[in-house]
């Protein structure tokens, strides 16, 4: 049994190879977390019997049937599922190494895998399945350990750990373990089903019938996962510890049963109104970073698409239960919660987005925003542009410095309809390179201007300006995200799996003061939670998570229905 529990924790920890002082090191860390919890608990309990007097021996024989066994608390299931989970995913890796058709042992074959370059003896076959009974039955509050088998974990002679949560051993690496703590403690599952559920305690159909995915570890991708209640759902978020979670749309029936249902049958019929805005879409705008990397410079970006997009939606739309969230890496999210925006068929969807976008074309075309007259004076147009204005000089002249080198000045003026003009300036600016992206930004509009009084307007030299700082400048939607109303996105409060960071809220008052950078991580989460072990109160309170509970604490409360005894009155 030795040899199969090495190769579990080498499949659930690594490393795969010769890595022996690593694979020590992880064992030992295993098995000492293990061994600590169950020492633990039988300390506490031999404690209890040597100060029990007989009748008071009696009575809790009494109350639990037997004195051969002590219940666990809800810390110790914890922390002893999420090891459990760890060692339960390696188990079926094993089994698959096994060559086995399913997680019945009797049908492997017995020549696909070895361990430890030997195959599996019928001995360790049995304590295998074994063990993988054990793992597949989740501690629960209150189950009655034996005592023998406590006994037995404590003679392993291990080091004992202390009864404060882990957090110095990997907790910079994303794994079950370290996401079910944060699951268990951390996520804020009482708000979370109050905004999925839009209707207070009792499960309504926008809830048991809502659509989520989980990806655990090994980029396993579970769809169609629903949940008959809050307990249901917080069980298997502890249970799955996953990476991500998607947040999808309300079907006809519970998405579970979908295989089991006809064509046909299987629907969905609501959904948020959401909206995916993700840096890497400015990369051929933005000079300070590229992909995946994002800095305070480019993130203002980010800050003008919150403000055009959120002023459109309240006041073209009348929208008024929207929330904003950070991705975890690059971008930002939108949920409309409104009945109305739930509603919105595909094409109704497909009309909202068409309305929002403006920026047409590939990387390769210069001129990407064309208006006309008349388009050019809708109030959303002339709204965005006043927020684009403000911010313009300081994003694109500044901080990109949009026209500092010839490579750069390029892209700006292949936008000019004018190839003299474009010539004119390009020798210009070469001759003088070194000047700075404000001075030069300020030649070229008073040569449009002079041009355009010109040639007249049929160039478009007019509207050169206006056009281009909305084509640097104005938020570039995912419209595939939007249209579709079974289209999942990523949820709130999850875990970023590249920067460890969590998905949080932002609030409509904080679009210019939220810096990504300060976004709590995992890692630094739970040495919060460490450090406060000994206060009372709520575990995320008493972290850096506080603001943006509060901030989605403040945005639940307008989903939730009024109160009938506080409408307003109608009596006069």
């Amino acid at each position: 049994m030795d040899r199969i529990l090495s190769t579990l924790v080498q499949h659930a920890f690594g490393p795969q190879h010769e890595d022996h002082a690593e694979l020590y090191y992880r064992t030992r860390f295993f098995t000492a977390r293990l061994t600590a919890r169950m020492q633990y608990i039988v300390a506490q309990q031999d404690s209890h019997d040597a100060a029990a007097s007989p009748s008071s021996t009696a009575s809790a024989t009494n109350a639990h049937g037997d004195d051969t066994s002590l219940g666990l608390t809800q810390a110790e299931v914890d922390q002893l599922n999420s090891i459990r989970m760890d060692m339960w995913l390696a188990s079926r890796k094993l089994y698959q190494s096994w060559g086995c058709l399913s997680y019945d042992l009797t049908l492997c074959n017995g020549e696909s895998g070895k361990i430890g370059g030997t195959k599996p003896s019928k001995s360790e076959r049995a304590a295998m399945a074994k063990w993988e009974k054990r793992l597949s039955t989740p501690f629960v509050t209150s189950k009655r350990l034996a005592l023998a088998d406590a006994e037995e974990i404590r003679n392993l002679r291990m080091e004992m750990d202390d009864d404060r949560m882990q957090v110095d051993d990997g907790i910079d690496e994303i794994s079950p373990m370290t996401l079910g703590h944060y699951y268990q403690h951390l996520f804020p599952h009482a708000l979370y089903y109050k905004w999925l559920n839009y209707n207070g305690k009792l499960a309504t159909t926008e809830f048991t019938h809502r659509e989520f995915s989980f990806t655990i570890k090994d980029g396993i991708y579970l769809r169609y996962q629903s949940f008959k209640d809050s307990e249901e759902f917080q069980r298997e978020l502890s249970r799955l510890s996953p990476s991500k979670i998607d947040i999808g749309a309300i079907f006809t029936a519970p998405p579970k049963h979908a295989k089991s249902l006809q064509p046909g049958v299987f629907k969905p019929v609501s959904k948020e109104l959401v909206f995916d805005i993700d840096m890497t879409d400015y990369d051929e705008i933005r000079t300070c970073c590229q992909g995946g990397d994002i800095c305070a410079k480019c993130w203002r970006f980010m800050t003008v698409a919150m403000h055009v997009v959120d002023r459109a939606l309240r006041e073209d739309f009348g929208f008024t239960k929207i929330m904003w969230a950070y991705s975890g890496r690059r971008g930002v999210h939108c949920w409309v919660c409104d009945e109305r925006a739930r509603k919105l068929d595909d094409a109704g969807r497909k009309a909202v987005a068409g309305y929002l976008s403006l920026i047409r074309g590939g990387a390769e075309q210069g001129k990407k925003v064309n208006l006309t007259q008349r388009s050019a004076q809708h109030p959303h147009i002339v709204r965005s542009l006043e927020i684009v204005e403000e911010y313009f000089e300081d994003v694109l002249l500044v901080d990109q410095e949009i026209l500092l080198t010839r490579d750069r000045w390029t892209k700006v003026l292949n936008a000019l309809p004018d190839e003299e003009l474009r010539k004119t300036m390009d020798a210009q600016w070469s001759k003088r390179p070194d000047r700075s992206s404000v001075d030069k930004w300020s030649e070229l509009i008073d040569a449009v201007d002079k041009r355009a009084a010109k040639k007249g307007s049929k160039f478009g030299l007019g509207t050169f300006e206006r056009d281009l700082m909305l084509q640097m400048t104005y938020p570039r939607l995912d419209e595939n995200v939007t249209t579709h109303v079974n289209h999942l996105l990523k949820s709130p409060f999850c875990i970023h799996p590249k920067t460890g960071r969590v998905c949080t809220p932002i609030a409509a008052d904080q679009f210019d003061s939220f810096d990504p950078f300060t976004v709590p991580t995992l890692a630094q989460l739970l040495r919060e939670v460490n450090e406060a072990s000994s206060q009372s109160g709520s575990a995320a309170k008493s972290t850096s998570m506080a603001p943006y509970i509060g901030v989605f604490e403040d945005f639940v409360s307008t989903v939730l229905p009024t109160p009938v005894n506080s409408q307003p009155s109608l009596d006069f």
